[in-house]
């Protein structure tokens, strides 16, 4: 999916918003960030620094899945682009589960968390890495992968986020084991970082894994997906 290329995110049955450049889109009605330090890396276990319960985390791919939300993304290919994530504890490899996104568009994306509101600082890190596998093999999807996948973007607001976009593909067409995959925030190292308006990765409200296929219609399994090194958690 080109970074000029108009985005649709299926927010509710039936109800589409198209934004130009492609940016997941923030909630309009959230205030300027204000991000006090939310963050302490020091101890044993991860904790938030305002001593509030961590929303998530260090694993972000594990439970509650309620920080997570699925989204069917333009081009909307077919008349009901459903578009859904669960905790798949069949297909694991790490953790209580995988997350498993299951869509019958032609593409479709991941965020961290559907709300768009969280109060990430990324600074003090040099990747996020998962596993993933797929399940692309439909003939009426081939040649299958559109370009290199998946993407990822790390947004601050809508017109401000890095896309990173690995140099070929990294997910398979028929499930098989999970392959690492790691993504370096600076870029480089097989992935290219694009740079859209005044991104900062101290003031990130949300992460997002897209895809996108030829036709319509897949499945892909993300699991332990960490902000490293270290143990990130999300706090309120």
């Amino acid at each position: 999916m080109r970074a000029s290329a108009l985005l649709c995110l299926a927010l509710s049955a039936g109800c589409y918003y198209e934004l130009e450049p492609l940016a997941l889109v923030l909630d309009q009605g959230v205030p300027d960030l204000a991000l006090d330090a939310a963050f302490d890396l020091a101890g044993d276990a991860p904790r938030c620094a305002n001593g509030a319960a961590p929303l998530h985390g260090p694993e972000l791919s594990d439970p509650p899945l309620d920080r997570w939300s699925a989204e069917a993304l333009q081009p909307i290919t077919v008349t009901t682009p459903t578009t859904t994530v669960v905790l798949d504890t069949a297909r694991t490899i790490a953790g209580a589960g995988a997350l498993r996104l299951d869509t019958l568009n032609g593409a479709a994306g991941l965020l961290y968390p559907g709300t768009r509101d969280a109060h990430l600082d990324l600074s003090p890190y040099l990747y996020v890495s998962f596993s993933a596998t797929a399940d692309d093999a439909s003939a009426a999807n081939d040649p299958g992968w559109k370009g290199a996948q998946p993407h990822l973007l790390v947004v601050t607001s809508p017109d401000d986020y890095y896309e990173y976009v690995p140099a070929d593909v990294r997910l398979p067409r028929s499930p098989g084991a999970f392959q690492g995959i790691t993504v370096p925030l600076a870029g480089g190292f097989g992935w290219s970082r694009n740079r859209f308006g005044e991104p900062d990765l101290a003031r990130v409200r949300y992460l997002a894994l897209t895809f996108e296929t030829w036709g319509a219609g897949f499945t892909v399994w993300i699991d332990d997906l960490r902000v490293g090194p270290g143990d990130l958690v999300d706090c309120p």
